[in-house]
């Protein structure tokens, strides 16, 4: 039985593992992968420390050296399974996606990590990686 479902139906032993993976893994796509599992186990501590870890930098990279997706997007579109009614995490998201403005992307950052903070009452593991989301290049 799969790491995930042993810890959705609540084997501890199972759940530390995921988050001992989760935490080791430095490759964009390997932390897409370990934060499915996270989001299926569905469990308060695999959610808890995905938003510990909002701001990690990891970045999936084109060739160019460009941010195609910063892993906040996929921990942003995981959080909406369990808030679909958030406007914050859905319809704003899209919004500040479309609009590329920096400005509207810092404000927009500042409320989401307010609003982690609130809900889930946890402190960042890591500073802010920039303003960068999707499609930013390296200069």
């Amino acid at each position: 039985m799969p790491l995930h479902v042993k810890a959705r139906l609540g084997n501890g032993a199972a759940e530390k593992k995921l988050i001992e993976k989760y935490s080791k893994v430095k490759d964009y796509r390997d932390k897409v992968s370990c934060l499915r599992q996270f989001m299926y186990a569905g469990t308060e501590k695999t959610i808890r420390h995905v938003v510990q870890n909002f701001n990690e930098p990891i970045f999936n990279l084109t060739t160019s050296g460009c941010v195609a997706k910063s892993i906040r997007l996929d921990i942003l579109s995981a959080l909406r399974v369990y808030y679909p009614l958030e406007e914050l995490i859905g319809k704003m998201l899209g919004e500040v996606e479309i609009s590329r403005d920096s400005e509207i992307l810092k404000a927009y950052l500042d409320e989401v990590e307010s609003w982690l903070k609130r809900t889930f009452k946890v402190d960042y593991l890591h500073e802010r990686p920039g303003l960068k989301l999707a499609g930013i290049c390296k200069i």
